[in-house]
């Protein structure tokens, strides 16, 4: 519970209203990812918000939630834009193809969607994942993997979003690239 103390403290307010919100409309409580991520529904944090290349305010807080079916998942989107009380910048539809580590001949085809929410004003930056139950053992062991990075990873992302965020040496475009041709190259699956 003190690592979700931790995050809680790192988000701006308008944040910790829509994962409140989040909370409540789905009677479960927002945790980071862990170990024990396999149990349970749950909304899960991910990503930079559970590491030192966080930029509170700037980054996004990255929250996957599990439901029961395909239908749910569908009304679930619904529900979060309605919860937000704005209007979901970007919307779509996620598939993914993934390789368990432990069966390298099996591909398995995860989707779901994802809610990409922005308010600069009221420095609320929110990407919420949403997937069927039936994935979830794959999409926690995919996220899982992807929030190894080493301490060089984290770093050279740090200093990206540095020059992004705090002096905006960046465009949105040049950041994009750099991150997802180098830092996204050689990690799997990680979210920055």
């Amino acid at each position: 519970m003190q690592m979700n103390n931790n995050i809680r403290a790192r988000l701006t307010r308008n944040e910790l209203n829509i994962i409140s919100a989040l909370e409540d409309a789905f009677e479960i409580p927002a945790q980071p990812l862990n170990d024990d991520a396999t149990t349970g529904n749950s909304i899960y944090y991910y990503g930079s918000v559970l590491r030192l290349d966080y930029f509170p305010g700037k980054s996004d807080v990255d929250v996957t939630i599990f439901t029961d079916d395909e239908l749910t998942a569908q009304s679930t989107v619904c529900m979060i834009l309605k919860i937000s009380e704005d209007e979901s910048d970007d919307m779509q539809r996620i598939v993914r193809v993934y390789t368990p580590p432990h069966q390298p001949n099996n591909k398995i085809i995860l989707y779901g969607y994802k809610v990409k929410y922005n308010d600069a004003k009221r420095q609320t930056h929110l990407e919420i994942s949403i997937y069927n139950n039936v994935f979830k053992p794959y999409v926690i062991e995919r996220m899982q993997n992807g929030q190894q990075l080493g301490m060089f990873w984290v770093l050279l992302s740090m200093v990206l979003k540095y020059f992004y965020y705090v002096i905006p040496l960046l465009s949105k475009n040049m950041f994009n690239s750099i991150k997802n041709g180098v830092i996204f190259s050689h990690t799997e699956f990680a979210v920055f």
